[in-house]
């Protein structure tokens, strides 16, 4: 039986509320880079990978870009979490620990959404809009990843164990 003086839901926790409400934007927003591409290019999916093109050095060097900051947008937010554990223990509360969750949750995000503007650059560079759906696409399954939930702010930054 829940206390009545408990909050529950997002609505008792505005930064998780707030965290979520970026969250969406930021989604929406790659939806709306891809539009830009296809009403701007609309020309066939060509996509040659023939060593003789010097063109397609530069496109390799681009999906190579966005690879990395595909792995960057695991690896940073995750180095800045473990140092902020060393500030939270299991009486932390939740609201405190969102205050150290958010400025990783934001690099994430920004360093996902990077892969898609690499597709979108690369968009243009081909006047083809549809080589840019992987980098979306795999934007979006980070962002997916990345959905704020109390329970993740919680085991993202959990204290040290003590026996």
């Amino acid at each position: 039986m829940e206390m009545p003086n408990t909050p529950t839901g997002a609505r008792a926790f505005p930064e998780l509320s707030t965290m979520r409400v970026i969250w969406g934007a930021l989604l929406v927003s790659l939806g709306m880079y891809f539009f830009v591409a296809v009403k701007k290019q609309p020309t066939p999916f060509v996509f040659d990978l023939s060593a003789a093109n010097p063109q397609n050095m530069v496109e390799m060097i681009i999906s190579g870009m966005a690879v990395v900051m595909v792995a960057l947008a695991f690896v940073l937010p995750n180095l800045f979490l473990n140092r902020a554990k060393k500030s939270v223990n299991s009486q932390t509360d939740v609201r405190q620990m969102a205050k150290y969750y958010f400025v990783p949750f934001i690099v994430r995000l920004a360093l996902l959404e990077s892969c898609t503007l690499y597709g979108f650059a690369m968009s243009f560079m081909r006047r083809d809009a549809m080589i840019m759906l992987p980098f979306v696409l795999i934007s979006v399954v980070g962002y997916l990843m990345s959905f704020p939930t109390e329970a993740g702010i919680r085991a993202s930054l959990r204290g040290p164990e003590r026996i």
